[in-house]
């Protein structure tokens, strides 16, 4: 690999003629030296693609009859020259260092089996928030990727990969309506890739409200079917409290998610932490009167140690003391 490789940013477009400008141009002008940009047109109905065709030879457009957004990144992956992909969808925007900031931090990282995830500031119609921000957590480490992956999303669409990485697991899964990326770097931290976050904010992501509730329940079912996919594929290669925690999302949906993180953290005595999870997990269970009355109970501190030795006697019994393992 050279010490400059050339990246490959890959942009899929369906029907974006009022953004897609400003997201090439800004695609164009990054301080990266050595950067292509390749457009997959998703058969859109409307003027993106001639939009695009006014960049000239700056950009490459592929088009391809719509098959959905993970098709398109699969394409524009597969009709990439680059060592590199960085992702950026055709209504988001990034700043001039959004490739080298991430280049950096997978080379500070070590390089190797390692993506990167860029945090970014939100962009909805009132402007710009520099207090919101698209990564929900910190830094995770490494030893603590996979289990806490599983209960939530940390990866932002903002990512820089190794060709490499989509060579060994796959490219994203066509069919998926929603979570199709968290499907894929799920696949890439179970098969032991690495993620390095970059925390300054290299882009900003456009939010719309349009459907968000519906939007959710589908995302809910999404997660439900990707969970039920990796305790089938993954199988005995899971630890116990993974397990747990997949069964738990295949029987209950996500509430059966932060159930198992509201186990685990009141084992590990963060009594505080597992409080919100129950009462997250009580308000997407409302005929669940245990986790209403875990969550209640844990308002009380001196009843925080009492639960968290019973629940530490618990994993004990089926097997799970360490909620580490």
């Amino acid at each position: 690999m050279s010490s400059c490789p050339l990246i490959s940013i890959v942009v899929p477009l369906f029907n974006s003629e009022r953004t897609i400008g400003g997201t090439l141009s800004s695609a164009l002008t990054q301080t990266y030296p050595r950067v292509e940009v390749v457009v997959v047109d998703d058969g859109s109905t409307d003027g993106g693609a001639r939009i695009v065709e006014g960049f000239g030879a700056a950009v490459r457009l592929v088009r391809t009859e719509n098959r959905g957004v993970s098709a398109a990144r699969n394409r524009g992956i597969a009709q990439a020259q680059g060592e590199f992909v960085a992702l950026l969808d055709a209504d988001d925007y990034a700043f001039p260092g959004y490739v080298q900031g991430m280049y950096d931090a997978w080379v500070a990282a070590g390089g190797g089996r390692r993506f990167v995830t860029s945090e970014a500031f939100v962009l909805s119609n009132e402007g710009v928030f520099p207090g919101r921000k698209v990564l929900p957590v910190g830094p995770v480490a490494p030893a603590e990727q996979r289990f806490s992956l599983l209960q939530q999303n940390f990866v932002s669409i903002f990512t820089l990969f190794p060709r490499g990485l989509v060579d060994e697991v796959g490219g994203f899964t066509e069919g998926l309506a929603y979570c199709e990326d968290y499907e894929l770097w799920l696949r890439a931290v179970l098969a032991g890739w690495e993620l390095v976050f970059c925390l300054e904010p290299q882009a900003m992501y456009r939010r719309t409200e349009v459907s968000a509730s519906r939007a959710e329940g589908r995302m809910h079912e999404a997660l439900r079917d990707i969970h039920r996919g990796v305790l089938e594929r993954e199988g005995g290669r899971l630890s116990v409290r993974e397990r747990r925690l997949l069964e738990l999302s295949v029987a209950w949906g996500v509430a059966g998610v932060h159930v198992r993180a509201g186990e685990v953290a009141l084992a590990q005595g963060r009594g505080r932490q597992a409080r919100a999870a129950f009462v997250r997990a009580a308000q997407l269970m409302p005929s669940d009167r245990r986790m209403r009355l875990k969550a209640e109970l844990l308002r009380w501190g001196p009843l925080r140690g009492v639960l968290a030795r019973l629940q530490r006697r618990r994993q004990v019994e089926v097997g799970d003391a360490d909620p580490r393992l």
